[in-house]
């Protein structure tokens, strides 16, 4: 999954919507989540996704830190894998 991401990201590296995913990032990870648009992924305990416009970010909000799963435009496949 972490390629994923980390392609994704070089994917927009250099647009407008980078700065803005970046920041929402550096939000989730640091647990303050109360003005951002997350919802709980159906069917998953600990699963849920931000939304930035076409953009989905995926995190699993563990007890100690919340980790980035996977972020990418949304399509067909967004939440297949999970």
């Amino acid at each position: 999954m972490a390629d994923r991401l980390s392609k994704f990201l070089r994917k927009i590296r250099g647009t407008s919507r980078y700065s803005e995913v970046m920041a929402i990032i550096e939000k989730i990870l640091a647990d303050d989540t109360e003005s951002l648009d997350v919802k709980k992924l159906r069917g998953h305990e600990n699963f849920f996704r931000v939304r930035v416009g076409k953009i989905r970010i995926i995190f699993e909000k563990t007890p100690d830190e919340n980790i980035i799963v996977d972020a990418g435009f949304r399509d067909d496949q967004t939440y297949r894998d999970f």
